[in-house]
């Protein structure tokens, strides 16, 4: 290949990834709305108006200055000072280059050709996209990707930057999420498939597979120990536990319950299962256990709770493409159909005309990018903003009693809008919000024999002393309260607020 023809195999491998990432930019801009987000923001405020991160609760009647594990304190103030400056363009934006990142750290560890890397993070950017929201976990998706690459793309032992790097990695990390965890996760798995390596190995074992192996256990070491210098210290580890040991998050919430194939949005997941499974058979290809060991863990712990499927995708995208492209040489290249095809495309790229070429590539570019503006400028308007927010969320119903006392109401809420509305009406106690670690499983339990009113309900209103309600205006509380004399103040097709006037 002349000076002339590599020149020309690099612009158009510049232009395909143009192309690829202004798509992942495009997709990833959406309408920043997530219920957990107003909790997250509404803490980051409470954080700057105390000039330190707030480690116990200050907005429920429930849990009221009970100590609270605040491991997103800089994610919460990072966004709420986004909120606050730019409003939800800002909002918008920030999570569309964090996610735009996260899949960055995953494309440059392709190695395959355009077509297979354009596909495969197609992949990518369909089984990471339920986490693209503004809530602390998405930078957790960015941090794991970073790390991935650090621990598979550079020689951590002979490269000092990686070393470096993945200790103060996990210091920022430590204190935007206590998502952190799938990272020490990730770097046990790699140390135990390096022991088995190295235990299975058939030559003799020398000196420097034994420093490795003490490398990998120090920064197992390391990195477990510096994501407690935050201001929760140890207790940064607690709520780990205290997340798991929580039965009613797989029924209250749905990221941490087990896939759901039946849901398109989830399928994703299962595709890249499958597809990495078939090209391992066909390629019959064997991989080190350091990479196995890794492959296997994350894999199902994404069929334990869909919130870590995404870990898995970011994992073994790199995995993929390579089988991809392993399978295109071993069955397809060297076959007489498409080598015509392939001849026929080569001869096609060499008569055409490079400024033509550039010209027509340029206009694409830019009609992307004028779509993609279009796209942000139409999604942060106001009034579109607006509708999704009334949509999810029962903004009327905030606006109608807005100006009404609320500070004596100690008010049963539902679960999803917690955090909007101690967001919206900062005065009123609520009963809960998406801090599921905080409130234990009694709390939860509770809340769901009163939204369902089971026979329990009116000794449970009794010992919160609750004395209103801003729930679902489905829930089967709300009939059994009109017949007990409570009061509607408020109704339409999304919420009820009702409020006993005999308190």
């Amino acid at each position: 290949m002349n000076s002339i023809e590599l020149e020309r195999k690099k612009q158009k491998t510049l232009f395909f990834n143009i192309i690829i990432f202004t798509l992942v930019f495009f997709m990833a801009v959406r309408v920043p709305m997530d219920s957990d987000f107003w909790w997250h923001i509404r803490a980051g405020q409470l954080s700057l108006m105390n000039d330190s991160p707030i480690l116990e609760d200050l907005t429920t009647f429930t849990v009221f200055k009970s100590p609270w594990v605040n491991h997103s304190w800089l994610s919460q103030v990072f966004y709420f000072l986004i909120q606050n400056s730019l409003g939800n363009i800002g909002i918008m934006l920030s999570v569309t280059i964090i996610a735009t990142l996260s899949i960055f750290f995953v494309f440059i560890r392709l190695k395959s050709n355009p077509i297979s890397n354009g596909f495969t993070i197609l992949l990518c950017v369909m089984t990471t996209a339920v986490v693209w929201s503004p809530r602390p976990q998405l930078l957790t998706l960015l941090f794991f990707s970073i790390l991935t690459y650090l621990l598979t793309e550079k020689s951590i032992f002979s490269d000092k930057i990686p070393t470096l790097l993945i200790p103060i990695l996990f210091l920022v990390w430590g204190n935007l999420h206590a998502g952190f965890s799938i990272g020490i996760i990730l770097i046990i798995t790699i140390f135990a498939g390096n022991a088995l390596d190295f235990l299975l190995s058939k030559g003799k074992s020398n000196q420097n597979q034994y420093k490795t192996l003490i490398y990998w256990l120090l920064m197992i070491v390391v990195c477990s120990l510096i994501v407690m210098i935050n201001p929760n210290g140890i207790g940064i580890w607690q709520v780990q536990f205290n997340t798991i040991n929580l039965p009613s998050l797989q029924n209250l919430i749905p990221e941490w319950a087990s896939p759901n194939f039946h849901e398109l949005y989830q399928q994703p997941f299962l595709w890249l299962w499958l597809l990495l499974v078939f090209f391992f058979m066909a390629n019959r290809t064997s991989y080190k256990f350091a990479t196995i060991i890794p492959l296997l863990v994350l894999g199902g712990l994404g069929f334990i709770s869909r919130r870590n499927y995404v870990y898995f995708a970011i994992f073994t995208i790199p995995l993929l493409s390579n089988e991809l492209q392993r399978f295109f040489d071993m069955y397809i290249k060297d076959s007489l159909p498409e080598k015509g095809i392939l001849n026929n495309i080569k001869n096609f790229n060499k008569k055409s005309d490079n400024k033509f070429s550039k010209f027509i590539n340029l206009i694409f570019v830019g009609f992307l990018w004028f779509v993609t503006t279009w796209k942000i400028v139409y999604l942060s308007s106001p009034i579109i903003f607006d509708v999704y927010e009334k949509m999810s969320f029962p903004k009327e119903a905030i606006t109608a009693i807005e100006k009404e006392e609320l500070t004596d109401l100690r008010c049963l809420n539902s679960y999803t809008w917690g955090g909007y509305i101690s967001w919206k009406l900062p005065e009123m106690k609520i009963y809960i919000d998406g801090r599921t670690d905080l409130y234990g499983e009694k709390l939860i339990q509770d809340w769901i024999e009163m939204v369902n009113g089971e026979e329990t309900w009116m000794d449970k209103f009794e010992l919160y002393d609750i004395n209103c309600v801003f729930l679902e205006e489905d829930r089967p509380i709300i009939n059994l309260l009109g017949n007990n004399g409570w009061q509607v103040i408020y109704s339409d097709s999304l919420s009820v607020i009702m409020t006993n006037q005999n308190q």
